[in-house]
């Protein structure tokens, strides 16, 4: 079985994140708190917030000078147009939880839910993280109860 090096894991992550800062879409960002451990949360262009902060809205902080433990940026595909890049990994490598077991755990976590074509990946070493949806209108309400649960 192909394993996913290091390299083009790092190039993924890097490519998946860089098509959220295009200069062209706006990224709007809270901040939440949970014991200590500070989440900022980056939302793409016309990405619905709500959707995805609502469990977790009594858990916002103000902006403070310190800075995140994990930015985690949300990406709806079909309000914003971005695409992902082509996988380092083949799809014949992903389990029956939609877990991609190319990747090294001690690198990363990459995350594929094909019943609402969803990517979550979480870079370990540049503590960031990737919540891309095709089409934030089809997902599932009971997601609302626990958005970013695998992080």
């Amino acid at each position: 079985m192909h394993t996913v090096t290091a390299d083009a894991f790092d190039a993924f992550a890097a490519s998946c994140i860089d098509r959220c800062r295009v200069d062209n879409v706006a990224l709007t960002g809270r901040l939440f708190d949970f014991g200590g451990c500070r989440l900022a949360v980056q939302f793409l262009g016309q990405t619905e917030p709500a959707f995805f902060t609502d469990a977790i809205a009594h858990r916002e902080q103000p902006d403070g000078t310190l800075p995140p433990d994990l930015t985690v940026y949300v990406a709806d595909g079909y309000a914003t147009g971005m695409t992902l890049p082509r996988p380092p990994w083949n799809w014949h490598q992903v389990d029956e939880h939609g877990m991609v077991t190319a990747i090294d755990p001690a690198q990363g976590y990459v995350n594929y839910q094909s019943d609402h074509e969803t990517l979550l990946l979480l870079d370990y070493a540049r503590s960031r993280a990737l919540v891309w949806v095709a089409d934030a209108r089809q997902l599932p309400e009971w997601e609302r109860s626990f958005p970013f649960r695998m992080l």
